[in-house]
């Protein structure tokens, strides 16, 4: 995996209390988004068009990576057209994700456990069966001497 060296901006963290250095940091970054977000608007509509997709409320890559995303998801290109940073979808599916896991684990997760100590339950009989099977196979002429 080609994945870059964190220490660097680990180290860019030192001395500091990190909740507030990130919080800063962050604010400096919404800042400059909002900033080029409203300049690209603006820009957007000094040229006009946009076309039939703008005016059923779809960009052209919203519209060709809707049928990827699942029911309720909105695109990053959506997010963006609201005025949302990366962070920020990524803030809001991650808590998307923990409140279903959530809602999941206390809906069905008695089920979940018996189902997996029976599963478990079942591959243990089954290794006792073949362990069995080879040890008696062995003295009596039977299976898996080898």
């Amino acid at each position: 995996m080609d994945i870059p060296d964190v220490r660097d901006c680990l180290a860019s963290f030192a001395n500091t209390h990190i909740p507030t250095e990130y919080a800063r940091r962050e604010a400096i970054a919404r800042e400059k988004f909002n900033r080029e977000f409203a300049e690209s608007k603006a820009k957007s509509k000094s040229r006009g068009g946009g076309g039939l997709l703008s005016s059923l409320g779809l960009s052209g890559a919203a519209a060709g990576n809707r049928m990827m995303l699942p029911e309720g998801e909105e695109s990053l290109s959506e997010g963006f057209d609201k005025g949302k940073t990366y962070m920020d979808q990524v803030r809001e599916r991650g808590q998307r994700q923990y409140e279903f896991l959530d809602r999941e684990i206390r809906e069905n997760g008695e089920k979940f456990l018996q189902e997996t100590a029976a599963e478990e339950k079942r591959l243990q009989d089954e290794a006792m069966k073949g362990m069995q099977a080879k040890f008696f196979g062995g003295f009596w002429g039977g299976g898996g001497g080898g």
